[in-house]
């Protein structure tokens, strides 16, 4: 499947800045969905996506926020709570299955199901994100280190931009900071590029600019989610200092007052 909207023709509509919330569970709960409901039917978490997408008026939508898929995909228990959100595994992956076949196993199928399911709905109109937890974020969930986990990689961003992702975001959580083999993500980089789809990282802890990476978001250029809970404050700060993108620095709180994320999209979007 090929991409119906890319992110130069979205940045050119937004007049060279667009806003990235994160809004994954607030979806399902304004949908009505319960997490059970949103992790495993990639239909109806979709159009979850798709109406959020629509009443917020987002330039752009991830099509999953699940840190940690590819372990489970691999054995891993995250010990998910009614939410979905978890703070330590209770089982780690086997760095054996973390190879292409992982793709065919729950509940990372579902999340390619679900960017399938959600670019079809967006096909036009906005981009559809596709979400990857980070190297660093995912070695904390294994029992040890992978073989080849470049070509994981590859075959999962692949199986996105297939699905329809016209952009990756590569999200690393709080885990500690360790010494990373630079070249990790470069068969990723390549990929993308050969694609024309932009390769994104979320990372606190990233330098400004990380080579392969289209854009960084680091903590410095990240909505604090603090700020979604006031009215928006400076809006032209926030687009003269940030573009050409701005995301929260996390996920948007799945119990946030729809009301709070409208205005600041809408104040941001110079509406």
């Amino acid at each position: 499947m090929t991409p119906t909207v890319s992110f130069a023709a979205l940045l050119e509509r937004r007049e060279g800045f667009l806003f990235l919330p994160i809004v994954y569970r607030m979806a399902a709960r304004l949908a009505g969905l319960d997490w059970s409901e949103l992790a495993s039917d990639p239909e109806r978490a979709a159009r979850a996506l798709a109406a959020a997408q629509a009443a917020f008026g987002l330039a752009a939508q991830v099509s999953h926020f699940r840190i940690g898929v590819e372990a489970e995909a691999c054995g891993a228990a995250l010990a998910r709570d009614e939410d979905g959100d978890w703070d330590e595994p209770r089982t780690l992956g086997e760095p054996t299955l973390l190879t292409e076949d992982a793709l065919t196993r729950e509940p990372l199928r579902t999340c390619i199901a679900s960017t399938r399911f959600l670019a079809d709905a967006l096909a036009g109109r906005a981009a559809t994100v596709a979400v990857l937890s980070g190297p660093r974020a995912l070695s904390a969930l294994f029992a040890g280190q992978p073989s080849a986990p470049d070509l994981f990689y590859v075959a999962l961003g692949r199986a996105y931009v297939e699905a329809g992702a016209n952009a990756l975001l590569i999200v690393e959580d709080g885990s500690p900071v360790v010494e990373e083999d630079p070249r990790l993500l470069e068969r990723l980089s390549n990929m993308a590029r050969f694609h024309r789809v932009p390769l994104l990282l979320l990372d606190a802890a990233a330098p400004r600019a990380v080579p392969g990476f289209d854009f960084v978001l680091d903590a410095g250029h990240v909505l604090p989610l603090e700020e979604l809970l006031a009215p928006p404050a400076r809006p032209e700060h926030w687009r003269a200092e940030h573009a050409p993108i701005l995301a929260t620095e996390w996920e948007v709180p799945g119990a946030l007052e729809p009301h709070y994320l409208a205005a600041w999209t809408a104040a941001l979007s110079g509406g």
